[in-house]
């Protein structure tokens, strides 16, 4: 199942990368379930959509480009096969994990990512269930965004109203 978020599309420099989660952390239990989300953060807001998939495939990676990013960016991507051949109207720079200091880096979903997992160990410490996953990620995606612009308390509490009224 993929989460849909109806929010305006990213534009410019979007960082883009898959991770792996699974039902079981710091297990290799064949029983664990692994979970694949894909991500994409736009540099300059910081703005990120965070998608479970299915698959990591050319096919799923190219319909998030389409649904969710502007035509005329640039995708900024880690050169997993899934990103070959991203589809017209968009501009694909490789980037090198080793080159994370040059302009063209992954440093802002790699950073996502950490986030996601470090509060996902924090606040599930049984990890994640594959029927709530994707509210653990919203959940902690909400969370790193309350947290980014420093909101006050109400208005956390109704953007929490709105997402349950509206989930």
């Amino acid at each position: 199942m993929q989460q849909e978020f109806y929010e305006p599309r990213l534009v410019g420099r979007i960082q883009m990368d898959e991770a792996k989660f699974s039902r079981r952390p710091g297990t290799e239990d064949p029983r664990s379930r692994i979970i694949w989300v894909v991500g994409m953060i736009e540099e300059t807001t910081r703005r990120a959509y965070v998608f479970m998939v299915r698959n990591r495939q050319k096919a799923t990676i190219n319909s998030l480009i389409e649904a969710h990013i502007e035509p005329g960016s640039t995708i900024l991507h880690d050169g997993w096969k899934g990103y070959a051949k991203i589809p017209t109207g968009y501009q694909s720079i490789r980037v090198m994990h080793q080159d994370q200091n040059s302009e063209n880096h992954t440093s802002y979903i790699e950073g996502l990512w950490s986030e996601l997992r470090a509060f996902v160990q924090s606040s599930y410490s049984g990890g994640l269930v594959e029927r709530n996953v994707d509210r653990i990620i919203m959940e902690g995606i909400w969370r790193r965004d309350i947290r980014r612009r420093n909101l006050a308390l109400m208005q956390q509490v109704n953007e929490l109203a709105d997402i349950i009224r509206n989930y």
